[in-house]
């Protein structure tokens, strides 16, 4: 009786101050707040992924340059699929790989949101 009283106090303890302070420090959490900051910047207005014409696509991932949380959470919020552009037209919104659109020459972009993915630093960016 005493060992399970006991295992019981350790687990209501670890539940009361382990498991919030590991929440708070978690990325997904992080990456939440993003992905709704990206929502409330595009709501209404065409959001492309950019993927380079030059990069041969993965044989399993395909043209994916989010991971696939982050796929859904900005689908689910915005209610439309993302679709993936290999060119940066004039007036779009595009999710890009920063290392991608430095390399694209002869384009005028600004960023205006911009965080990390995967260990890939992404820019959500308007093209004038």
């Amino acid at each position: 009786m005493i060992f399970i009283f006991s295992q019981l106090v350790i687990r209501i303890s670890f539940n009361w101050f382990v498991l919030p302070h590991r929440a708070e420090k978690q990325d997904i959490l992080i990456t939440k707040n993003d992905y709704k900051t990206i929502i409330n910047r595009t709501q209404n207005i065409m959001l492309f992924t950019y993927w380079p014409a030059d990069m041969v696509p993965d044989s399993y991932y395909g043209k994916r340059i989010l991971t696939f949380p982050a796929m859904f959470y900005i689908t689910a919020g915005r209610q439309i699929a993302l679709k993936t552009s290999s060119e940066i037209e004039k007036g779009g919104l595009f999710l890009a790989k920063a290392r991608d659109v430095v390399r694209v020459k002869g384009i005028y972009y600004h960023i205006l949101y911009q965080f990390k993915n995967d260990n890939n630093l992404i820019w959500l960016i308007g093209v004038k």
